[in-house]
C-alpha cells in the first residue's frame, strides 16, 4: 500500500515490501516475512541486512530461530534530515560550479509527473532569485495526486519567500463570487482573460527561462505524455514579459485576489 512511498523515499523494491510486511505483522522469522512479502527466502535475507544497516529492522535473537522488528517509521524521518543536511553541506559548492558555466541559450523538455517536478523546482530556484514568476494562461487545479505533496510544497515556499505571483487565467476557468477558486488564487495576483483571448497553451515566465505546457496540462492533468517545453533564453523570457504585462494592464488597476476580465 505504501511500497511506491517508500521507494521514493530511497529502499529498494523488496527493502519496502519487507519493512511495510514487519509493521503490518510485527515481530517476525524469515519464512513468515518470505511468504508475507511474496519474496524468496534467499533474497529476504539480503534485503534485510540492508535494512538493518540502515537502521530500519533489528533482530531479535532467539535460540530456535531469531525474529526481525520494524523499527519506528520516524527513523525515515531522521534518514530524510540527515541526507538533507549532507546536501545542504555540498549545495554551496555544487551551486557555485553550476553558476560558474558561461551563459548560454537551451531548448529542452520535460516530461510527465517527474518532468512536472522538475519544473515546480526550477521555478521556485529561479524564481527566489529573480523575484517574479507570470503565468499566462492558467487554470487552478492540478489532478494528479501523485504531485500533491509537491504543490503544497510550492504554494507554501512562495508565500515564505515572499516570491512575486501574477497570473492570467483563462476565460474558462471557475469563477464563484467574483473570484477564481483554487489554491493557486489565494497566493497569487491574479486576472482573468476575455474570451477574446482563446490562448490554448499555458505558459511560465520566470528568470530568462519561459515553460510552455502541452493540452494535457491546460486540462489540469498531469499525464504521462505531458510535456514541458523549456526555453532558456534572455531575449524570449523578456518578448513574453512584455506580452504578458501588455495583457494585465489591458485589465486596469492592479487588483489582488480579485478577477477582472480583460476586455
Amino acid at each position: 500500500m505504501y511500497q511506491d512511498i517508500l521507494q521514493e523515499l530511497g529502499l529498494s523494491k523488496n527493502e519496502a515490501k519487507i519493512y511495510e510486511t514487519l509493521l503490518r505483522e510485527g515481530e517476525s522469522p524469515v519464512g513468515n516475512i518470505a511468504e508475507k512479502s511474496s519474496i524468496h527466502r534467499r533474497n529476504v535475507y539480503d534485503s534485510l541486512a540492508r535494512l538493518i544497516e540502515k537502521g530500519l529492522v533489528f533482530e531479535v535473537l532467539e535460540r530456535t530461530e531469531n525474529q526481525y522488528q520494524a523499527v519506528d517509521p520516524g527513523k525515515l524521518s531522521e534518514l530524510i534530515q540527515e541526507k538533507v543536511q549532507k546536501l545542504d553541506k555540498i549545495l554551496p559548492n555544487l551551486s557555485q560550479m553550476y553558476e560558474s558555466k558561461p551563459y548560454r541559450e537551451e531548448l529542452f523538455m520535460y516530461r510527465g509527473t517527474e518532468g512536472w517536478k522538475n519544473y515546480l523546482n526550477d521555478v521556485l530556484r529561479i524564481g527566489n532569485l529573480s523575484g517574479d514568476i507570470l503565468l499566462l494562461s492558467a487554470v487552478d487545479v492540478i489532478k494528479d495526486t501523485k504531485v500533491d505533496q509537491y504543490m503544497e510544497n510550492f504554494y507554501r515556499e512562495i508565500r515564505r519567500k515572499k516570491i512575486d505571483f501574477k497570473v492570467l487565467y483563462r476565460a474558462d476557468t471557475g469563477i464563484v463570487g467574483g473570484k477564481v477558486q483554487g489554491p493557486l488564487a489565494k497566493i497569487a495576483k491574479y486576472r482573468v482573460l476575455s474570451k477574446k483571448y482563446p490562448v490554448g497553451a499555458a505558459a511560465t515566465v520566470v528568470g530568462d527561462r519561459v515553460f510552455l505546457f502541452s493540452d494535457t496540462f491546460v486540462q489540469g492533468n498531469v499525464e504521462p505524455d505531458t510535456v514541458i517545453t523549456v526555453i532558456k533564453n534572455k531575449d524570449i523570457a523578456e518578448s513574453f514579459r512584455v506580452i504578458f504585462a501588455s495583457l494585465w494592464d489591458n485589465s486596469g488597476e492592479n487588483v489582488v485576489r480579485k478577477a477582472k476580465i480583460i476586455k
